[in-house]
């Protein structure tokens, strides 16, 4: 059989699309399913023509007296995957005594289709030999798209669309392929969280023998984020600044704790915000910082970590003007922004005289300096922390130095606790580069000496043709996309949506489990969605706890000391500030405030004048601080409710009457949509077992307000902001099935039980368990094999 025969019989056998799918088991404490599951995919196509590929090792199999090597991609809109030079090599070897093939497959979900090429091994050898090498030098990407059928990066690669066809994946393929990539998914996030490491599967072919045929998927390993741990460590770090066998014990931990994920946050500023201020200053090297000092051998070790950009013509950090993140944990502080390096004296120089030439222009730049910015000044004999407002002021009225100053340094900053860290985690690349790019004109006139960008980046205020803010482009824009993603009625999202045009503000009530919260979001998002003849608005979500009084959703007054003496300034509360900024944005655009559980502080007390304001949009009123305030028209307010909760009684009637109120109540219908996705429903769970239990608890006098929520079994991971795909399901495994009846269902059925009737009912409790497991327990019985009389 020639090379050209084995590459036919491959393509025609992956053309007959399969009745069945393997019993393929998916193991959510593990990784590599998806690759598992392609793998076993593949070879039940090529199965059916009566030979089953037997694998060799690594990922190459045996099939019909040839031999294939298999590549599975899955993540790019083409095949991208790595080919190691030991298979390579040894594919050669092997094609001088049978026929051998590369079998590069692309399993695209979107279009429900697999790409497939089958390259003869001496037109793939010659081909591959002019890949760039990786750094490693062990390996190499390969990449091929069904537009070219050309090997990316060489640039005389022949075509390979002799050697390609596309099929189409059965939908039991599909749903078992998205089960598995739905589980890996939420085991990464879940090592994410507790910090467990990653391994880079595009490193080496496996070689465990239980993962043989675990073929590379080529998908990027998520690098953790900054968590809890990351603050201890660097806790600890300001205590061993001259212990070098603690730095050796927690060589992994620093690693994977502080320097990854600050690795991945540089290259993320650099190519999605300082690429477009500087290519220059992008394309420096060594942004990382050391733990280690060059202190000549004597062991001693930095007691903080931190990175940033530079001016590449300096050569270091150290001599340039920076833009900068610092964690210092002996401060128990993590700041950034722009600062100074210790020698750079002829920078710090050229901002001076940037910022003498055009005081007026960088005093009115100054005053719309983001959030939280606070400047110091450091002069020869003391040193000063500054509002941007009185920054402002100095400098427009003043001076930033006077005759006898001699000014040494100067920052300009956000600075936070350290053990806040981990709740910025997961948008520091964005408020990091926005605020880079703010700080941008006072790097760039330190390197040049002129305030020439201050004008372009200045933020000003948008004409009605413009939008403040990216479009979501995510967010639903019809009434059926928002039932797409949220699996709710239409019929209720357009009662939802004409409640909140009639009133302007709405209250989601129900029980525990019914989703109030995410429905909420998702709505924002789809009411404030750019669409023909309405701009982008923003949305914001407020969680309401006790703790929660006037000032802080309000107005008031806050206590400082920037001189050293106390002294109390007007602090805008979170929704006046919100408002502030909605300036911004076009007069046409909507925007939305979800309040979380709005009854959970003394909501009329907290609300204060807008208690009012919400029937009366557009009228000026005076706030007790003298402010004049006027509510504008296009905000939007989303309440959410647990209709559970006992502490319902005490909201203000006042306050009921000022918004309309939606019943969001157990939905069997929404659960069974959720559940008919595929890759969600890997048990068989029957979404009328929720309504059996449901009707024990009405048989026991529980109202239908108090019922369990069909949310409860409708997983999703977390920590992808808000964007919404079914792809960010969680399968309803068994596993997750037990911990939900376990730890959520029958602990909030036993409250409840408690709370009407002074005693829970075992006997309901272990009937309700059993009902939500009988898919588990039918999968069980179903499995057991009886032996042979």
């Amino acid at each position: 059989m020639t090379t050209e025969t084995f590459v036919e019989q491959i393509l025609s056998s992956l053309r007959v699309a399969p009745t069945s799918v393997p019993e393929l088991a998916i193991d959510d404490s593990r990784m590599r399913n998806a690759g598992r599951i392609m793998t076993s995919l593949l070879c039940h196509r090529l199965a059916q023509t009566g030979a089953i590929p037997e694998h060799i090792r690594h990922t190459t199999f045996e099939w019909r007296g040839g031999v294939f090597a298999l590549r599975n991609s899955r993540v790019a809109d083409h095949h991208w995957s790595t080919a190691q030079n030991a298979v390579i090599q040894q594919m050669h070897e092997t094609a001088r005594d049978k026929p051998v093939a590369y079998l590069l497959l692309h399993w695209n979900l979107e279009s429900v289709t697999l790409d497939a090429w089958a390259l003869p091994e001496p037109i793939a050898f010659e081909a591959f030999q002019k890949l760039p090498m990786h750094l490693r030098g062990n390996s190499r990407s390969v990449e091929i798209s069904a537009d070219e059928h050309r090997l990316k990066n060489v640039a005389d690669s022949p075509s390979f669309a002799p050697y390609y066809i596309r099929v189409s994946l059965t939908e039991m393929e599909r749903a078992k392929l998205l089960e598995a990539i739905k589980t890996d998914d939420t085991i990464k996030q879940e090592r994410r969280d507790s910090n467990e490491p990653f391994r880079d599967p595009g490193l080496a072919e496996t070689t465990d023998a239980e993962d043989s045929a675990a073929v590379d998927d080529s998908e990027d390993e998520p690098i953790p984020l900054y968590n809890d741990k990351t603050v201890a460590f660097l806790i600890d770090l300001a205590t061993h600044t001259t212990d070098s066998a603690w730095h050796d014990a927690n060589k992994r931990s620093y690693e994977n704790l502080l320097r990854e994920p600050s690795r991945a946050i540089v290259e993320a500023l650099r190519t999605q915000y300082i690429q477009r201020l500087d290519p220059a200053v992008a394309g420096g090297k060594r942004h990382l910082s050391i733990l280690k000092k060059n202190d000549y051998g004597k062991g001693g070790y930095h007691d903080h970590y931190w990175f940033a950009f530079y001016d590449p013509v300096a050569g270091s950090k150290t001599r340039s003007v920076q833009l900068f993140v610092r964690f210092l944990g002996g401060e128990r502080l993590w700041r950034y922004g722009l600062a100074m390096g210790a020698y750079c004296d002829e920078y710090l120089d050229k901002l001076v005289s940037a910022i003498s030439t055009n005081p007026a222009s960088v005093a009115d730049y100054v005053r719309q300096s983001p959030q939280d910015t606070i400047v110091r000044l450091t002069y020869s004999d003391r040193e000063e922390t500054l509002t941007p407002r009185q920054f402002a002021e100095r400098i427009a009225i003043t001076g930033l130095v006077g005759a006898t100053d001699t000014l040494v340094d100067l920052l300009i900053v956000r600075e936070y606790g350290l053990s806040t860290l981990p709740e910025h985690s997961e948008t520091i690349v964005d408020d990091v580069g926005r605020y880079f790019v703010w700080a941008w004109p006072f790097f760039d006139a330190a390197m040049t000496g002129r305030w020439a960008a201050a004008t372009a980046l200045a933020p000003t205020r948008v004409s009605d043709a413009e939008e403040a803010g990216d479009i979501d482009e995510t967010a639903p824009v019809t009434i059926s996309e928002l039932a797409q993603i949220t699996a709710l009625p239409e019929w209720f999202l357009c009662e939802m949506e004409e409640a909140l045009w009639a009133k302007r503000q709405v209250v989601l009530v129900g029980p525990p489990g019914t989703s109030k919260t995410y429905i909420a979001r998702q709505f924002a998002r789809y009411f404030a969605r750019q669409r023909s003849g309405q701009p982008q608005g923003c949305w914001e979500t407020l969680y309401m706890h006790a703790n929660w009084g006037y000032e802080e959703f309000f107005e008031g007054l806050k206590p400082t000391s920037i001189t050293g003496a106390l002294s109390f300034e007007s602090r805008l509360g979170f929704f006046l500030e919100w408002i502030s900024r909605l300036t911004e944005y076009s007069a046409k655009a909507r925007h939305v405030l979800v309040l979380d559980e709005i009854n959970r502080c003394d909501t009329a007390a907290v609300l204060g004048e807008l208690l009012q304001l919400l029937e009366y949009r557009d009228a000026t009123i005076p706030l007790l601080s003298g402010r004049r305030f006027v509510f504008p028209s296009n905000v939007f307010i989303i309440g959410t409710m647990n209709s559970a909760d006992r502490s319902i009684g005490r909201l203000d009637l006042a306050l009921q009457r000022r918004f309309f109120w939606l019943n969001l109540h157990p939905q069997l219908d929404t659960l069974k949509s959720w559940l008919a996705r595929p890759g969600n429903n890997p048990l068989g769970f029957d979404a009328s077992a929720l309504q059996r239990c449901n009707g024990l608890l009405e048989e026991h006098g529980i109202p239908v307000e108090q019922h369990i929520g069909h949310a409860l079994f409708m997983l999703q991971r977390t920590g992808e902001d808000d964007e919404v795909s079914e792809r960010l399901d969680k399968p309803l495994s068994e596993k997750n099935l037990r911990q939900i009846v376990k730890y959520s269902v029958v602990p909030y059925v036993r409250e409840l039980l408690t709370m009407q009737f002074g005693n829970a009912d075992a006997q309901l409790l272990t009937q309700i368990s059993e009902i939500l497991l009988e898919c588990v327990d039918s999968r069980e019985r179903s499995s057991r094999v009886v032996p042979p009389s």
